[in-house]
């Protein structure tokens, strides 16, 4: 045994800093390329493989040449379409050979540098020739190793953008409607998947990483306005590998995957030679451009006329006569400098921000083991003064051989995320209580008013702060704004307006293969998300409020801590077999799903302090308690099964049964083992034209596919006691603690199920310059998620979750890709997607 391990270091260090010259629009990174020795293809372990079966074969002759010079490529890899054991390489005269099986429709071509190809061939004849023109991998990829024929989109995702929400939007067109909730760094983005299947439950995907289910939180507390725990943001974008988007075919994600799923890959390790990658950037996000708003004067002219007329510096309207400081010119009067001002209060609230972001990847291994290490943090401060965003994240990914048998993979991530926060956007109810957010008020505070105090002794404005404004006092306190660089000033810190968030998620997946056509695999995994948030809003620049149940109050606190734990177990057995011109592949198993959420310790307090330097949550007159303790569990069984036939038909076959604590016991559905189960299959289908023999080869098509395809999938977002009579704790007399009814349980909810069929079309024409997706689908929605309201409240109670009404979607999706010019120096490629549906 030779003890001596060469090993090849590879580093590459891509370093950038861009400045983004334009208002309203996202950070702009650029980064480098690696050099052609760093792109080169990665070492793989080698397989063993058992004998070839006995088939009559056919000689194959071809060339490959570059698209653009013309001239031939030698290194090429040449292989038959889904099988590999029969494959080929081009010589220095681009030439190539490939003995196939008789029945062998098309070839696999792939090359570093060059895009991978899917090459149409005529069964059986030994006559043709072969050409194949190879373009750059600088455009977009049009073939994988293997025919999809459902409508999905993927892209390998390298980015340094905070979060992968918009670059999904970004990247993938009209095949995701991705809005971003806010400007703030981290924050994410609402995405829909052919537009909306429900009216009161959730209507976003279902979002997977490396095949665990992500609880995206999207209904749950947030003790700031605008404000939400974006679960996506601990994944970091260095560390994915790729992300796909399934839009039908959704069957075996059961009663959580009518609105699509997203499947994230995260990186692994590639390559015996030990890689490391260091990646520094960095941007700057210009302040946006904010609508133009009234100067002083302006302002000034607006108000008296919008409360009346003046006459001798007395504003006469029909509340009665009103002296109004502001509209005293008198520049000896005590007031004039406090109301005499020119004040664009955006200058105080927002700024140019910066990100930065650093990161390592170290990936290596040998013949038992290989595995992908990554550190990172970033840190993307957001043009709203003193609100930022920062990552830290590190995540182990392994892939051993622990026998010829028996293999495993074991994953283990960390991330940890800060987001310096405060009230956001414009309240839903203006008048529902005092306005906190700096942002808004920073475009309502009228310009006559300045942030600091006039100080007549000095002759000029001090660096004590402004109260809220009396400007319209007179007419009552609810006329009040708050001060928002006083907001900004006294409400920040770690113990005021924070959220923190702590992700960790440990998997272990060991597979032991039976023989060569049967394979067991287990998955074990456990995530844990903490959330930390805490709010304060002053006492100090801010006017007192008014709060139902307390009365007038001066400040406000609050405290809030959630944590949720998931734990998956998916056990499956795996099939598959190439018999000749048939290909088949099967699995089926058994999923076990365990979320638990508990946010016990909600905490708000009221005139708990007046001098903004230290808040903290203690016993004061004014309390409030308040939390949830969610748990929630499903079962699935499932099976699914894959043909193909000579590369040119193809079928799959999905059902999936599952049974779910959020469904009623007497919900509609099969009764087994003393639950209810819904029952969701699915059935798809490919014709891949071009493999046809009769299909003319050597034509302008390229490739031409049709599928279609007909699935039921469901949503349970449905409320965790809605089939359930609950009770809960409640205060009264701020001494006393009872219990209060808060929920008509309903026996009969369950899921919303949408039935989804899908038409496609897929072609690549003139030499793959040119390709054209297309696809047109129907949904149907029964058992809508509804709210009904009782003839005669129980206990107090008005209404009760129910299942009631349909919905329709129907709509296209096409995206079209041209590559005008394909050259040496220059390559272009233009795209343009359209996704339209329409909703009854």
């Amino acid at each position: 045994m030779n003890n001596k391990i060469n090993k090849h270091y590879k580093s590459g260090l891509r370093m950038t800093l861009c400045a983004l010259a334009i208002g309203f629009a996202p950070q702009a990174f650029a980064q480098d390329d690696f050099t052609a020795d760093e792109q080169a293809a990665p070492v793989k372990k080698p397989v063993r493989m058992a004998a070839a079966p006995k088939y009559p074969m056919m000689s194959l002759k071809g060339v490959v040449l570059d698209q653009t010079s013309k001239k031939p490529l030698a290194g090429v890899q040449v292989q038959m379409l889904g099988n590999e054991r029969y494959s080929s390489m081009s010589d220095d005269k681009g030439e190539f050979v490939i003995k196939l099986p008789v029945f062998a429709t098309a070839l696999y071509v792939h090359s570093p540098e060059y895009l991978s190809q899917q090459v149409a061939v005529v069964s059986n004849d030994t006559t043709q020739k072969v050409r194949i023109l190879m373009l750059s991998d600088k455009f977009g990829k049009m073939y994988d190793r293997t025919t999809s024929y459902i409508a999905s989109s993927s892209f390998d995702a390298s980015s340094t953008a905070p979060t992968i929400d918009g670059e999904i939007g970004s990247r993938l067109g009209a095949d995701i409607r991705s809005i971003s909730r806010s400007a703030a760094p981290g924050i994410g983005s609402a995405m829909f998947i052919r537009g909306i299947n429900s009216l009161k439950a959730n209507a976003q995907p279902l979002v997977f990483v490396d095949g665990v289910e992500v609880d995206m939180q999207y209904n749950r507390v947030s003790l700031h306005d605008g404000q939400f725990n974006n679960i996506l943001a601990t994944v970091s974008t260095d560390d994915i590998e790729k992300v796909t988007v399934l839009k039908n075919a959704t069957a075996l994600y059961g009663a959580r995957g009518a609105n699509g799923v997203v499947l994230i890959e995260t990186k692994r390790g590639k390559s015996l030679a030990t890689r490391i990658d260091a990646n520094i950037s960095a941007g700057v996000t210009l302040i946006p451009q904010l609508p133009k708003m009234m100067n002083a004067s302006q302002y000034r002219a607006y108000a008296t006329e919008m409360l009346g007329t003046v006459k001798d510096g007395i504003l006469k309207s029909t509340s009665g006569n009103i002296n109004f400081r502001f509209l005293n010119d008198d520049p000896n009067g005590y007031y004039y400098h406090t109301y005499h001002n020119d004040t664009d209060w955006s200058e105080y609230t927002y700024r140019n921000a910066m990100t930065q972001n650093y990161s390592i990847n170290v990936q290596g291994g040998d013949a038992v083991g290989m595995y992908n290490l990554s550190l990172g943090y970033i840190k993307a401060e957001s043009t709203a003064k003193k609100n930022d965003f920062d990552r830290f994240n590190i995540r182990f990914n392994t892939d051993i051989d622990i026998t010829n048998k028996l293999t495993t993979r074991f994953d283990i991530a960390y991330a940890r995320t800060n987001n310096n926060v405060f009230d956001d956007g414009v309240p839903s109810d203006l008048g529902s209580g005092v306005v906190t957010s700096p942002t808004f008020l920073s475009l309502i505070k009228s310009p006559l008013l300045s942030p600091y105090q006039y100080n007549a002794l000095i002759g000029g404005f001090s660096s004590l702060l402004s109260g809220p404004d009396d400007l319209f006092d007179q007419l009552g306190t609810n006329y009040s704004l708050a001060n928002p660089v006083a907001i900004l000033e006294n409400a920040s810190g770690d113990n005021k307006n924070k959220a923190e968030t702590t992700f960790f998620n440990i998997r272990l997946e060991p597979a032991f293969r039976i023989n060569r056509s049967l394979r067991v695999k287990e998955l074990i995994s456990y995530t844990l998300n903490r959330n930390s948030q805490r709010y304060h809003r002053p006492y100090n620049g801010v006017p007192s409020f008014f709060v139902e149940g307390v009365g007038t109050v001066t400040s406000m606190a609050a405290s809030l801590f959630t944590k949720e734990t998931n734990l998956v177990s998916d056990t499956r057995l795996e099939w598959g077999g190439r018999y000749g011109r048939h290909t088949i592949n099967a699995f089926g198993g058994f999923r076990y799903n365990y979320f638990a959420f508990d946010a016990s310790d909600l905490s708000t307090e009221f005139n708990s302090e007046t001098n903004d330097k230290n808040p903290y949550l203690s016993n004061t007159p004014y309390p409030g308690v308040d939390g949830t303790n969610d748990v929630w569990k499903n079962m699935q069984w499932y099976v699914n099964a894959d043909y193909n036939y000579m590369n040119r038909y193809f079928a799959t076959l999905s059902l999936l049964a599952e049974a779910n604590s959020r469904f009623g016991d007497n919900a509609d559905g099969l009764s087994m083992l003393g639950v209810k189960w819904g029952i969701f299959p699915s059935i798809q289908l490919g014709w891949v034209a071009t493999n046809e023999d009769w299909f003319p080869k050597n034509i302008f098509v390229n490739y031409l596919r049709l599928n279609a395809g007909f699935d039921v999938s469901g949503n349970d977002d449905i409320d965790n006691y809605a089939a359930r009579t609950s009770f809960s704790a409640v205060r009264f007399n701020e001494k006393y603690i009872g219990m209060q009814l808060t929920n008509i349980g309903n026996d009969k909810i369950k899921w919303e199920t949408t039935k989804k069929w899908n038409f496609g079309l897929q072609s690549n024409l003139f030499n793959n310059r040119m390709s054209v997706d297309f696809n047109y689908f129907i949904h149907n929605t029964s058992d809508l998620l509804t709210i009904v309201r009782f003839n005669n409240p129980v206990g107090g109670i008005k209404n009760y979750w129910s299942n009631g009404g349909g919905l329709k979607n129907t709509g296209f999706e096409t995206t079209v890709s041209f590559k005008p010019v394909v050259s040496k120096d220059w390559n272009v490629e233009v795209g343009a997607s359209v996704g339209h549906y329409k909703n009854e």
